[in-house]
């Protein structure tokens, strides 16, 4: 049969061989080992199976790769959020043996106050400036007394140094030109002395105590 009749004829079987050809490859595959096809179709399941195989591979590697740079950028963005952290944790922790210990001097102030406004418009905070920047630092500042033995104060102050010597310079710095401005507002009662060795180490200048 000739003519474009009998080309559309030999395009079916051909279709047809095709479609036979990949069918009988799929059943052996799914039979396994028990049926052999014949050489020529083996050969040609065996070459699409593989051909499959490596696509399948080939989309899995991606997938993979993927996945994997998602979990490094992850690990990237969480190491920095920590890191930030700890530098954040680190920036505001104490200097060691600073505030972590106890200071080696206390300054005990027991004060009366008799001109609040005065106290806090001409002495309070220019006196807490001499303080700090003559290394000092509040242990205890309160109104809050509890009476056990005589009359308490109506305020107690401690203040926190590290050796004797700084708190003379500091009464003989800035605070000086506050002490007459003090003594018109209240009545002021002051004294330093040493405390006790730290457990982490002794200081110079601290007492020792019993345990």
């Amino acid at each position: 049969m000739g003519g474009p009749l009998g080309q559309l004829f030999k395009d079916l079987a051909a279709r047809a061989h095709t479609s036979l050809v990949r069918m009988e490859a799929a059943q052996a595959l799914r039979n396994g080992p028990r049926r052999r096809l014949p050489p020529r179709f083996a050969a040609e399941a065996g070459k699409k199976y593989s051909d499959a195989l490596t696509r399948r591979r080939a989309r899995s590697n991606g997938e993979g790769n993927t996945m994997n740079k998602i979990t490094l950028l992850a690990g990237i963005a969480i190491g920095a959020v920590l890191t930030a952290g700890i530098a954040q944790l680190q920036a505001q922790a104490p200097a060691a043996g600073a505030a972590t210990t106890r200071n080696a001097v206390f300054v005990i102030t027991e004060q009366t106050i008799t001109d609040q406004a005065k106290y806090e418009k001409d002495f309070q905070q220019q006196a807490t400036k001499t303080i700090k920047d003559a290394g000092g630092r509040f242990i205890v500042r309160t109104t809050e007394v509890t009476p056990l033995t005589g009359e308490p104060p109506k305020r107690v102050v401690v203040l926190g140094f590290e050796s004797i010597d700084e708190v003379k310079k500091w009464q003989g710095g800035e605070y000086a030109k506050l002490i007459p401005i003090r003594d018109q507002i209240g009545k002021w009662r002051s004294f330093a002395v040493p405390t006790c060795e730290n457990p982490q180490g002794a200081k110079p200048g601290q007492t020792k105590c019993p345990n």
